[in-house]
């Protein structure tokens, strides 16, 4: 009879350790997932930054261009309402400069 409340008492045991090994092995994988999930986290913001820093320098570079362009069409633009009526053949060449410098 002792031997069997013994082993009786010993499966217990060897469930509740079992029990608690099984849990704790849940805990420690569910927070390497959640360590994880962290870690993408930080690299889609990394990923993000990096692409915000190549956004606003192509933006820069582009309104540089772009100022530079205004300001030629300005000038040809100046330069097409001071030519006199007489002289429509300049006219026109101005025109088709202006032209392909808004098409480049």
């Amino acid at each position: 009879m002792d031997i069997l409340i013994e082993g009786t008492i010993g499966l217990i045991v060897l469930i509740v350790v079992i029990t608690f090994v099984i849990i704790y092995n849940t805990l420690v994988s569910l927070k390497r997932n959640a360590d994880k999930a962290w870690a993408n986290i930080d690299v889609l913001l990394q990923k993000r930054h990096d692409a915000l820093t190549k956004l606003i320098d192509t933006v820069s570079s582009y309104m540089k261009y772009e100022k530079g362009l205004m300001a030629q069409i300005t000038q040809l633009r100046s330069q097409w309402m001071n030519i006199p009526q007489t002289r429509f053949q300049v006219r026109l060449s101005l025109f088709l400069l202006l032209l392909r410098t808004i098409l480049t």
